[in-house]
């Protein structure tokens, strides 16, 4: 596959364990950011909570950015809900394909998931020197290519519109959206990242939900009625106290 990359470079990878891994190993030598990692396959391909993201060869996209944005530290889960709304926005643009956000890091196509998002970061003291954003989506999957596990709520290009998509442009839409959605948090500051979150409220299927949400043994239940200024969700409990969720699943209830 070859893709030009505006504002990065783009390597190609017949197949690896991981394209974040590849990834974080050439930032840590110096890759510049904007640098893109893509593997027609990876044999150990990781979602977030060290979940396993089955990754078979010809079908989907698997990709990895590397973003160096002079961001503080605790604005990391911006770059993760930032990631979301660009993927999001990009894949709108092929037919049918309305994407909605489920918090912190799916990509929803009619209510199942249609990619899912991992960033990893390297910081120095309070400051990031590189994220590496990796990024699945389902393009050309069929029902019978998901494992059985998962068939129920995992979706694909192919199977909501009944027809395969290439899958360069998707990619190239899709990372150099990223690349510039990076570059606004870092340029714009707390407005540019008010802005972004003002758009995934809008992208949400999140919102208006009741929800289980949190770490394991740290769940709560409620409503999901907002994000605050840093992306954490916040959950409104039937006691009418609301909880600020800062990391781990939510399970639509």
């Amino acid at each position: 596959m070859k893709v030009d990359i505006d504002g990065g470079r783009f390597i190609w990878l017949r197949s690896t364990e991981s394209t974040n891994d590849h990834a974080i190993a050439l930032a840590k030598d110096g890759a510049p950011g904007g640098t893109v990692v893509a593997a027609d396959a990876q044999t150990a391909g990781r979602g977030r909570l060290g979940r396993e993201w089955v990754s078979p060869g010809g079908l989907n996209l698997y990709f990895s950015i590397i973003l160096r944005p002079e961001l503080a530290a605790r604005d990391i889960p911006l770059i993760t809900l930032m990631c979301a709304v660009e993927a999001a926005g990009a894949l709108r643009n092929v037919p049918g394909a309305q994407v909605k956000l489920k918090w912190p890091n799916d990509l929803l196509l009619e209510g199942k998931k249609l990619g899912g998002i991992l960033v990893e970061s390297l910081l120095r003291g309070s400051a990031v020197e590189f994220v590496v954003a990796g990024i699945g989506i389902n393009v050309n999957s069929r029902e019978e290519d998901f494992p059985s596990e998962v068939r129920e709520i995992a979706t694909s290009l192919f199977i909501a519109a009944n027809r395969k998509h290439p899958r360069a442009p998707i990619l190239k839409s899709v990372a150099e959206s990223v690349i510039k959605g990076a570059e606004a948090l870092e340029q714009d500051g707390p407005d540019g990242a008010s802005e972004m979150l003002s758009i995934w409220k809008i992208m949400s299927a999140t919102l208006g939900r009741r929800v289980r949400a949190g770490d394991p043994g740290h769940e709560h239940e409620g409503e999901a009625v907002d994000l605050d200024e840093n992306g954490m969700l916040l959950v409104r409990k039937d006691s009418g106290e609301v909880v600020k969720i800062i990391s781990g699943d939510v399970v639509f209830l």
